[in-house]
Formats: structure tokens, C-alpha cells, sequence
């Protein structure tokens, strides 16, 4: 996707039209609060799929809070109307070049040198978008679409490749 390209642009600008939406990246300093907000949401946006088993609190800590240091807050944005949480966007840097220096080792030089150097990638992947039903298609989600995914990071990508399906 070219952030770039006239129709992304237009698309960005009809999407920060929306009145009363606000998309924000998560505070790490409130932690616990932001994945219980995210939980809700993303709980009640895949309940209908396929094999879905609802994750609780404790899986979301197992999951995240190694992450937590190396995490960039812009990568895991919150949809907010009127203050409610609505929406989320989970994204995910391309660590692959940090990885693939380390030569098959992984000892604590390289946790020192992944945690240094996490926030200096050059792509990202969108993994997940979602949206509780009130507030789909209105915004609330920061998609390819919505118009926010360079600010997943800053403004300093050029393009991001969609991980999952639509």
C-alpha cells in the first residue's frame, strides 16, 4: 500500500472527518487498562469466526508483557467515540534484520541489542483490525482504508503490507 498515492490520501482525509472518533496509540504507563480495553474489543470483534475461543486477561498478559519493553505504542492504536473504546490496530515491525544478524544465536548480547535497535525498523505488517458492531464503518478502526496506518509509525513508513485477510 503507498501511502503516498492520491486515493490514500483522499481516503485519510474523508476518515479524519468523522466526528467525535479519536484513534490514539496505546499508554504504556496504563497497561493493564489498555489490554482490558483491547480484550473487550477484540473478544466481541472475532466471537463469530470460525474456531474463535475468547481469550481471557491472564492469555493476554502471557502474550504481551514480554513484548512490553520492545513494543512501539504506535503499533497497537485504540479507536475511541466519545471516550468508549470501540476499535482496534494491532501491527507488528519487521524485526526480520534484527533477527537474522544475530547468526542462529540468541543469547543475552542479542536481547541487548533486539531491545536497542527494536524501534528502528523500515517496514510494519498490519495484523489485526476490529471494531465493535455499534461503531463498524465509521472510522473507529484505524484500517488500510481509515486512513491511520502511517501512524502506526509515526509518519516515517512509506508503505505496509496487510497481514490479515478482510
Amino acid at each position: 500500500m503507498d501511502f503516498t498515492s492520491r486515493e490514500y490520501q483522499a481516503t485519510k482525509g474523508r476518515a479524519s472527518e468523522t466526528k467525535g472518533v479519536i484513534v490514539r496509540s496505546i499508554k504504556k504507563k496504563r497497561w493493564d487498562g489498555e489490554l482490558e480495553n483491547f480484550l473487550v474489543v477484540f473478544n466481541e470483534t472475532f466471537k463469530d469466526e470460525w474456531e474463535f475461543h475468547p481469550l481471557t486477561i491472564a492469555e493476554l498478559h502471557e502474550f504481551f508483557d514480554p513484548m512490553k519493553p520492545v513494543l512501539d505504542p504506535h503499533q497497537m492504536l485504540i479507536g475511541e467515540v466519545n471516550g468508549q473504546t470501540a476499535g482496534f490496530c494491532l501491527g507488528m515491525p519487521d524485526w526480520t534484520p534484527s533477527f537474522r544478524s544475530f547468526k542462529g544465536k540468541v543469547g543475552l548480547p542479542q536481547v541487548i541489542r533486539l531491545m536497542l535497535t527494536a524501534g528502528r525498523y523500515q517496514r510494519a505488517g498490519l495484523l489485526a483490525i476490529g471494531a465493535l458492531p455499534a461503531y463498524r464503518g465509521i472510522g473507529t478502526c484505524p484500517c488500510p482504508r481509515g486512513g491511520a496506518l502511517p501512524e502506526i509509525r509515526g509518519s516515517r513508513l512509506q508503505g505496509s503490507v496487510l497481514l490479515s485477510g478482510e
